[in-house]
């Protein structure tokens, strides 16, 4: 798979909405609903960016259920760091 430039920004546009979500605290749980409802992402383009981040450890599966197939997820204290670079 090719990972391109729009597709890295989706993953920060979701990171960014994580963070918003979770006050930027690494391992606080994420509903995957409420990003999804949030971001307007389709449940196939969410998994893989789910799955990107999760390989990059920026974030981690904190429950199984929902979209894509993940109920929660939580920001890793590398995501964390990631969200704040962004924010520069």
């Amino acid at each position: 798979m090719l990972i391109g430039s729009d597709f890295n920004r989706r993953c920060e546009t979701i990171l960014l909405a994580a963070g918003d979500e979770c006050g930027l605290k690494s391992g606080e749980k994420i509903s995957v609903v409420d990003l999804a409802d949030k971001l307007g992402l389709d449940r196939v383009e969410l998994r893989h960016l789910f799955q990107y981040m999760v390989d990059l450890k920026l974030i981690r599966v904190e429950s199984i259920g929902g979209p894509a197939l993940y109920g929660h997820i939580s920001l890793t204290k590398r995501g964390v760091l990631k969200i704040k670079s962004i924010k520069k």
